[in-house]
């Protein structure tokens, strides 16, 4: 049962990863495909309405079903705090970007990395 549980939250993970990459890939095709360079955009789809980064939100509920899955094995859950502690930073530090980048044109209630949260 611990298995079933922590692979249906690393593919619940994995969804979220992947739409979350095909709405910035789908951002930059508009962008490469437009007659002038217009810049960067906002995405404003999936995941995106709630955290700046959901692709890094995504990957880390990947892994951590994965340790689940794992039984807590000690090297799938270093992997987990490993990605974490990699890829929240990063979450942070593009949050502060978009919020510099966009003023107030960006959503105030959106969070950097963890939906409602942080």
């Amino acid at each position: 049962m611990q298995f079933l549980a922590g692979m249906a939250i690393a593919m619940a993970g994995a969804w979220i990863n992947l739409t979350s990459d095909a709405i910035l890939r789908g951002l930059r095709a508009q962008r490469q495909l437009s007659d002038h360079d217009s810049g960067y955009e906002i995405p404003q789809n999936g995941f995106f309405r709630l955290v700046s980064t959901p692709h890094y939100f995504g990957e880390i509920i990947e892994w951590v079903g994965f340790a689940i899955a794992c039984q807590g094995s000690l090297p799938s859950i270093a992997f987990a705090i490993y990605t974490a502690s990699n890829l929240i930073p990063r979450g942070v530090a593009q949050h502060a970007w978009y919020k510099s980048h966009f003023g107030d044109k960006y959503p105030k209630e959106r969070k950097a990395v963890v939906p409602f949260l942080w």
